[in-house]
């Protein structure tokens, strides 16, 4: 693999998208400060422009930097596939991890204040950051893979609305684990780890799995 090529690469896809990235980088931190200093009413809000920014990364993210470049250019360069594919894995997290990174400072903030929720229910906002963060590497995989906006956008969507859905689920745990994320300390319980260690190993595999499958493609034109 050449490393300087995907360094290039990831360059090159970061800079394309500076603006976007730009706002969100700017935006993001004062959103997450308004939350912190400000009512609820305000930090609604906010949270819900943090999920909007989430949701804007996680699909629109993969449509521009995978199926909206010139592939037929990009190949005609001394460009390999194996450039290729880690330029795009490594360019799309460096561009998503600074919205998550911020989503994940308020998130707490948040469920503490906004929803009166003790420091309990940090694990509980814990696996909601790891999902989101699997859902995009998932999405990912799917541009890459299939090369489809079609394909791109109804699994993004299918997996934001997962994130959302399992939501109502949680009543139905162990009264342990209620209890625990009821309470007024942050206890990791060993289902809160085992659930954590199993979200990163599956991202892990998903990223593996994009590389090898996308690497062996005859054609990328």
């Amino acid at each position: 693999m050449n490393l300087p090529m995907v360094r290039t690469l990831v360059i090159k896809d970061l800079r394309i998208h500076r603006w976007a990235l730009l706002g969100l980088a700017v935006g993001l931190p004062a959103i997450g400060l308004i939350m912190a200093l400000s009512n609820s009413g305000w930090q609604r809000l906010g949270m819900i422009l943090m999920f909007n920014s989430m949701i804007y990364m996680q699909i629109f993210l993969p449509i521009g930097t995978i199926l909206g470049e010139k592939k037929p250019f990009i190949m005609s360069l001394p460009v390999s596939p194996s450039d290729y594919v880690a330029s795009k894995i490594a360019g799309g997290l460096l561009a998503f991890l600074p919205t998550w990174i911020v989503f994940a400072a308020v998130l707490p903030i948040v469920v503490e204040r906004d929803f009166a929720m003790a420091a309990g229910a940090l694990p509980l906002a814990a696996i909601v950051l790891a999902a989101c963060l699997l859902s995009y590497v998932a999405t990912s995989g799917i541009a890459l893979i299939f090369e489809s906006t079609l394909a791109t956008v109804l699994v993004g969507l299918l997996l934001v609305i997962a994130v959302f859905a399992v939501m109502p689920l949680l009543g139905r745990l162990p009264d342990r684990l209620l209890q625990n994320w009821a309470g007024e300390v942050a206890i990791w319980d060993p289902e809160v780890l085992a659930t954590l260690g199993a979200m990163g190993l599956l991202a892990a595999a998903t990223i593996v799995a994009t590389f090898v499958l996308v690497r062996r493609r005859v054609s990328f034109i």
